[in-house]
C-alpha cells in the first residue's frame, strides 16, 4: 500500500490486521520505516517525511494481535535503510565486509554494517547523510532545518530546482525526463552529480567502507549519472590512490517484479536483529 504524508498509523493497523485475519499465529510481524527508530523498544520516534508516523509504540501491537485473535511471537522495528543494508548483506553474501546502503528517493536516508553490526548511534541516528549539511539554502528540509544535502540530492530536491528554473509544474523526477528535452534533462542530473559526490566523498573519508551501494528509483535513471558520478567522487580523493571505482555499487535491480517493493529492504526487516 502506499503511504503517503497524511497516513495515520491507526488506519494502518486496521489494513494490517484486516490483511492478516485469516492467519492465527504470527513468526515474525517486521517493519522498516523512513525514520528514526529504536529497535529495542520498538518504537518510532520520528519520520520526517510522514507527518504523523512519531512517537509510536510498535510493541503495543502484541496486545493488540491478542485482542483481535492473532498471536505474533516477534516483532522488529528497522529504520528502512538500515533494513536495506542488512538485505544487501543477506542476499548478496558479504560476510565481514564493512558496508554503506544510501537510498536516494524523496530524501536520502543510510544505513551502515562495520565489523558485522548495524551503525546505529546513541540516539539512533546514526547514518542520516541526508541532513548533513551544505551551507547553501534551497528548501527547508522535512527535519525543520535549511540546507541538508537531500534538498540539493534528492528526487524531490531535483524536481523542484528544475521547477523554479524552467516555470513548470512536475510533480516529479519521472516526468521531467520524459517529458523535458535531453540536454536540460543532463545538466539537472550533473548538479545531482556534484551535490551526491560531495556525500559520498564524505562517506569513504569517514568509514572507508569497502562497498557502497546506491539504492532507490533515483538509481534507474543511472545511464544519466553513473559516469560522471563516480568521475568526481574519485577527483575528490586525493588520500586514497587508484581508488577502486567498483567499490560503489548502483542497485539498479532494487525493486521487485515492478511492484514497489524494495527486495533488500523486505529481507534486511527480517533479518536485522541479527546484525544488533
Amino acid at each position: 500500500m502506499d503511504i503517503n504524508k497524511e497516513y495515520k498509523v491507526n488506519d494502518f493497523w486496521d489494513f494490517l490486521f484486516f490483511a492478516i485475519k485469516e492467519i492465527n499465529e504470527i513468526e515474525k510481524l517486521c517493519f522498516a520505516l523512513p525514520g528514526v527508530v529504536d529497535p529495542y523498544r520498538l518504537y518510532c520516534i520520528d519520520c520526517p517525511n510522514l507527518d504523523y508516523w512519531k512517537n509510536i509504540d510498535f510493541s503495543s501491537l502484541y496486545e493488540e494481535g491478542r485482542r483481535r485473535g492473532v498471536r505474533i511471537k516477534k516483532i522488529l522495528v528497522s529504520n528502512d535503510c538500515n533494513a536495506g543494508a542488512v538485505g544487501v548483506y543477506k542476499i548478496l553474501r558479504l560476510q565481514n565486509k564493512n558496508i554503506v546502503y544510501i537510498a536516494i528517493g524523496t530524501g536520502i536516508g543510510g544505513g551502515a554494517i562495520l565489523n558485522n553490526k548495524l551503525l546505529i548511534g546513541a540516539n539512533f541516528s546514526a547514518m542520516e547523510p541526508g541532513h548533513t549539511k551544505i551551507y547553501k539554502k534551497s528548501y527547508i528540509c522535512g527535519c525543520g532545518n535549511w540546507g541538508c544535502i537531500e534538498t540539493f540530492a534528492s528526487a524531490k530536491a531535483l524536481t523542484i530546482y528544475y521547477n523554479s528554473k524552467n516555470n513548470t509544474n512536475y510533480s516529479n523526477l519521472l516526468s521531467i525526463i520524459k517529458n523535458e528535452p535531453q540536454h536540460k534533462v543532463k545538466k539537472l542530473f550533473s548538479r545531482f552529480s556534484d551535490y551526491l559526490s560531495i556525500l559520498l566523498n564524505n562517506i569513504i573519508y569517514f568509514f572507508d567502507p569497502d562497498l557502497i551501494f546506491l539504492a532507490g528509483k533515483i538509481v534507474f535513471s543511472s545511464n544519466l549519472f553513473e559516469k560522471q558520478l563516480i568521475r568526481k567522487v574519485i577527483k575528490k580523493i586525493n588520500l586514497i590512490k587508484n581508488f577502486d571505482r567498483k567499490r560503489i555499487v548502483l542497485l539498479d535491480d532494487d525493486l521487485s517484479n515492478n511492484t514497489g517493493l524494495n527486495i533488500y529492504n523486505l529481507v534486511g526487516s527480517v533479518f536485522a536483529d541479527e546484525f544488533l
